[in-house]
């Protein structure tokens, strides 16, 4: 489960750092 949250921040970081 934490491992989600994890991935989920780092996703939307990722994502906004892409744009």
């Amino acid at each position: 489960m934490t491992n989600l949250f994890i991935i989920d921040e780092m996703y939307t970081s990722g994502f906004k750092t892409g744009m």
